[in-house]
């Protein structure tokens, strides 16, 4: 989570509630295809 704070803000993006939002869409979508993968494995 701190990675991508600090890589998002070191690119100067300050519109955090943007960066939360993208993020939590990042790790849902990741936290989902973990699952597909398992449950198909």
């Amino acid at each position: 989570m701190n990675h991508w704070l600090n890589h998002f803000t070191s690119f100067g993006v300050l519109d955090y509630e943007g960066i939360n939002s993208t993020t939590f869409r990042l790790l849902k979508l990741n936290k989902d295809f973990e699952l597909f993968i398992t449950n198909n494995q």
